[in-house]
């Protein structure tokens, strides 16, 4: 086959194979812009739009940051007082419908502040612990539980403390 061509290529007359030649050449061109200009151009363009649209979601999030930043700090100030943590205490116990199961809340001299639960579901108590210290940065420096029968109560004596 190709001696064939090969064979008529030199058989043609010299305007033909300038015909061809250019013939040629325009169309590698064609596919070259079509098969590989175009598409790359396209993703330079959508590519192009996505780091735009990144860098305005950068910018949102680094405005976010400072937020939580100072959110986080008036929390820590509000509790950096024994008094403001022991305020913060009574008022996530009461969100959670935990203030009727608290029997003694106190400060204590190393400015943390022992609570005592004589009877509380252990579920709820687990839900309060952990919304203080998402939601609050107070942490259990200890605790002591016993079960109470074949129930899902428990006695509860904590210590807590600001992180």
């Amino acid at each position: 086959m190709w001696s064939s061509i090969k064979l008529n290529w030199h058989n043609a007359p010299n305007n033909d194979r300038r015909i061809y030649m250019l013939l040629a050449v325009v169309v590698g061109l064609a596919f070259i812009y079509a098969f590989i200009w175009l598409p790359s151009n396209h993703a330079r363009l959508r590519l192009a739009q996505e780091v735009i649209e990144k860098e305005s979601q950068l910018q949102l999030m680094q405005a976010q940051v400072m937020q939580v930043q100072a959110l986080q700090s008036a929390v820590k100030l509000s509790h950096s007082n024994a008094q403001g943590l022991q305020t913060a205490l009574e008022s996530s116990a009461k969100l959670h419908g935990l203030t009727s199961n608290i029997s003694k809340i106190q400060l204590n001299e190393e400015g943390a502040v022992d609570i005592n639960l004589p009877k509380v579901n252990f579920d709820s108590w687990i839900s309060w612990v952990n919304a203080l210290q998402t939601e609050h940065q107070i942490r259990a420096l200890n605790a002591h539980i016993a079960a109470l029968g074949n129930t899902s109560l428990v006695q509860v004596d904590a210590t807590f403390s600001a992180q």
